[in-house]
């Protein structure tokens, strides 16, 4: 039985008796110089942390989700499991934190249950303090999702490295506590489709094609690649709508649009093409086309093909099979690619007929 642990990562450092904080030591670095500060007896990040919640939500809370996902797919997921896990856990009025205010817009695409914006300099060392799922604190009730930082590195280190496991969703679903997904269909107010008309009124809506090429957990393709594909998709009569985060591109018009603005524009494509990233999960329910390029994972020793293995968007919550066409750079080259998915480009109609594309390239059988 191990008595001391100890957490490390980056500037943080703890050392924990019987799960009781010893001692704390945080990094900083200014002007290239490394201070240390050292505490002796600490409060628990995860009791500062609760106590930040606390201040920040109104009583009637009984029930609070904290969100502390690696991505914003991983958060996604929540929404298919909510009324299933808040029923199971007696949750009467819930409510949704995270550190990230970048995930209120998704949330606000698919529930009402309200969501606050927890400030904290301090996430990754939050990341290693909630080592438990469920904490009970001054009368409140917690949950945190998806899962503690060693279940996500063991789902990369070992499961999928090894071939073990089942896909990315099931093992979330599993970690989160539900037997299934059920169904939610995100709900665009009047505001965010008069804002897209404000933001891009040049774009064609009636056809075109949206682009999603800025990955953040796997290796990118090249520039050469999106400025190949998207001149043949404009010799093809379509427009182009490139998402990225800055809301420029050399590729192609963008412009700077939050969740809920870019799932709706999306929604309105002909085609959607994208590198296998966490927003692409958000638009994954959408019935168009979906072109999806799988590359290796960035930080782990997972290849493409494990990557679409274990997260092809097939197994992923109310989509379609019949709109996705998955593209492995571990069996085909950038010009392949390009090939395969400007097929698709020439009978639509055909891509729902059955488990091979109009133009040969078999799907996913996952």
């Amino acid at each position: 039985m191990k008595l001391i642990k100890k957490y490390k990562v980056r500037e943080f450092e703890e050392i924990r008796f019987l799960n009781i904080p010893i001692c704390q030591k945080t990094y900083t670095i200014k002007n290239d110089a490394k201070y240390t500060n050292t505490a002796l007896f600490p409060k628990s990040y995860e009791k500062k942390f609760l106590n930040k919640i606390i201040k920040t939500i109104p009583k009637k809370h009984d029930f609070v989700w904290i969100v502390r996902t690696a991505g914003l797919g991983e958060a996604y997921m929540l929404n298919f499991m909510l009324e299933e896990l808040n029923k199971k856990y007696k949750a009467k009025n819930p409510c949704i934190v995270s550190s990230n205010a970048f995930y209120k817009e998704m949330f606000e695409l698919y529930t009402d249950i309200p969501f606050y914006h927890i400030e904290t300099s301090n996430w990754e060392e939050i990341n290693f303090a909630f080592l438990k799922r469920t904490y009970k604190y001054k009368w409140k009730k917690f949950r945190v999702f998806h899962c503690t930082f060693y279940e996500s590195m063991d789902l990369f280190d070992n499961k999928f490295v090894n071939g073990e496991g089942e896909d990315y969703p099931t093992e979330i679903r599993k970690l989160a506590g539900a037997t299934k997904f059920a169904k939610a269909k995100q709900k665009y107010s009047n505001e965010i489709v008069e804002q897209v008309n404000e933001i891009v009124p040049y774009l064609n809506k009636d056809k075109f094609v949206y682009i999603i090429p800025e990955p953040k957990s796997v290796l990118p393709v090249s520039d050469t690649f999106w400025l190949v594909l998207c001149s043949k998709i404009r010799e093809k009569g379509y427009d182009i709508f490139i998402n990225t985060k800055s809301g420029v591109s050399k590729i192609g018009p963008s412009a700077p649009l939050n969740i809920g603005q870019a799932a709706y524009l999306s929604s309105l494509a002909k085609h959607i093409v994208a590198i296998r990233c966490g927003f692409l999960e958000v638009v994954s329910s959408h019935n168009i086309p979906k072109h999806v390029i799988y590359t290796p994972h960035k930080h782990n020793p997972v290849s493409a093909s494990e990557m679409l293995r274990n997260s092809t968007l097939n197994n992923y919550p109310m989509v379609d099979k019949n709109t996705v066409f998955e593209y492995n750079t571990d069996e085909l080259s950038e010009t392949q690619i390009i090939d395969e998915i400007m097929k698709g480009f020439e009978d639509v109609k055909n891509t729902k007929s059955s488990d091979t594309c109009s133009f040969g390239f078999k799907k996913s059988s996952q």
